[in-house]
């Protein structure tokens, strides 16, 4: 389990083959027997490969009996980090208009604003979080609408409900 502000790049294995020596009682019972290994973030952040072999001792004492692990396949497992930031973001409707006569100031949104979690960069130049098109006909409606596509990075929600009252652009009179 690795901290919040932190992803791992790629994919590490779900499960790993152990090697085990031992009688043949010790080694049935062994197969049942599905032991985790739990590495310490801070022993490994600053690496760029998780050393598994290390870890033959700790496995071995949780399995039953006496088996003992001779091997860990993959032994290593190649590992890149990125530190994750995180930032609330208003969501913005991109709304269309069936008629230029309307005023986007009247549509509600709920949730309003979006936790965005992603590489510091990326967020850097975010100041609002895109819905996908909205189209409106001027008419009083409500309904919900997702959000636009993430390109990397996690949202708290995928989609927000919206409420639109119809209410006409005023317009100058010269």
């Amino acid at each position: 389990v690795f901290p919040s502000d932190v992803e791992v790049d790629g994919s590490l294995p779900d499960q790993v083959i152990l090697q085990l020596r031992g009688n043949g009682w010790t080694l049935l019972r062994a197969s049942a027997n599905h032991p985790q290994v739990k590495v310490d973030w801070q022993e490994i952040k600053d690496r760029t490969v998780i050393d598994l072999q290390k870890y033959k001792a700790v496995l071995s004492a949780e399995i039953p009996g006496n088996a003992e692990v001779v091997d860990i396949y993959p032994g290593f497992v190649p590992v890149k980090y990125t530190e994750i930031d995180s930032v609330k973001l208003p969501v913005q409707p991109d709304v269309r208009w069936r008629s230029e006569r309307h005023s986007t100031d009247s549509i509600k949104l709920k949730p309003d604003s979006v936790w965005v979690k992603g590489e510091g960069s990326a967020l850097a130049e975010l100041t609002y979080w895109p819905t996908e098109k909205l189209y409106l006909s001027g008419l009083d409606t409500t309904g919900t609408i997702p959000l636009a596509e993430s390109k990397g990075l996690r949202l708290s929600a995928v989609a927000v409900q919206f409420s639109f009252k119809a209410a006409a652009k005023e317009h100058n009179k010269d």
